[in-house]
């Protein structure tokens, strides 16, 4: 069975790489990237995928089984100027919501930083909610999959309440299995709501209360291990290419290193990726 993906934000394909690691059958329908620099790349690994440039003006799409999307978190980081989703980059988050309304996916996949749990996850989880979708979210480290850097992000992964409901009729092991789990209905990482609340009663039965940060041994041990052996092998403490030393052109290593620092770590992707595959939400008809 063939397993479709949608890419909101794409950058330069640090989803769609890190899912690709988990899921052969992946296909990759369609990326939506403004940055010229980034569709170069998206257009070499992915040729056969259609690309649409502004997200605001997407107005139709192909239906896919997976939505990803990193939205933009200028006014959301601590770095920012602390506007959440009022701020005009954050604020793309609607336009994404928007396309998830339109598109209906399996799942949905996000990720920011850290920070969105007191600055903008209550509204996020609301409109998820009306949706008709439960989530779970969990603070990653590319440091945890053997990465010489800490660079923790925010993964979150919404699926419809109604397959959420049939999963539990399938397997009664989920929760012992999986890592890729937030808690809905800790009020302590964000200001849910009453209405997150709500939703959240049916969802807390099913899932497991972590800490903000990757520290339990299955998650950093168990699962990196295996991302470590096939990524990071013995970091170099230095890079090796040095720009303009090497011969590269000042062009390629500026904005190089700027789609990488956007880009998400594949890495954490594929751990996610592995986790969704290991929820039987594909095995259901």
């Amino acid at each position: 069975m063939t397993i479709t993906l949608g890419s909101c934000f794409a950058g330069i394909g640090g989803f769609e790489l890190g899912f690709q690691t988990v899921i052969p059958n992946l296909e990759v329908l369609w990326q939506i990237e403004n940055d010229p620099f980034c569709q170069k790349v998206l257009q070499k690994h992915w040729p056969k995928s259609k690309k649409y440039l502004d997200i605001r003006d997407v107005s139709e799409l192909d239906q896919v089984d997976i939505l990803v999307g990193g939205f933009p978190c200028q006014d959301i980081s601590v770095a920012g100027n602390q506007k959440g989703l009022n701020g005009e980059r954050s604020g793309l988050w609607f336009e994404m919501h928007r396309l998830c309304c339109l598109v209906r996916p399996r799942v949905i996949v996000l990720e920011n930083v850290p920070a969105i749990l007191n600055n903008g996850l209550s509204t996020i989880l609301q409109q998820i909610s009306e949706m008709g979708y439960d989530a779970e979210w969990i603070d990653l480290s590319a440091k945890a999959f053997g990465a010489p850097h800490l660079r923790r992000r925010w993964f979150l992964v919404a699926y419809s309440n109604r397959t959420a409901l049939r999963i539990e009729q399938v397997t009664n092991q989920r929760c012992n299995e999986t890592c890729v789990i937030g808690n809905t209905s800790d009020q302590r990482k964000a200001d849910t709501s009453n209405t997150a609340c709500t939703y959240s009663k049916e969802q807390s039965r099913n899932t497991i209360s972590l800490e903000t940060e990757v520290r339990s041994e299955r998650c950093s041990r168990k699962n990196a291990r295996s991302y470590t052996r096939n990524y990071w092998e013995r970091p170099a403490p230095e890079p090796t290419i040095c720009r303009m030393d090497d011969g590269l052109p000042e062009w390629m290593g500026r904005r190089g290193l700027k789609a990488l620092g956007n880009a998400i770590v594949p890495q954490c992707a594929a751990f996610i990726a592995e986790n969704i595959m290991q929820s039987h939400i594909f095995d259901l008809q």
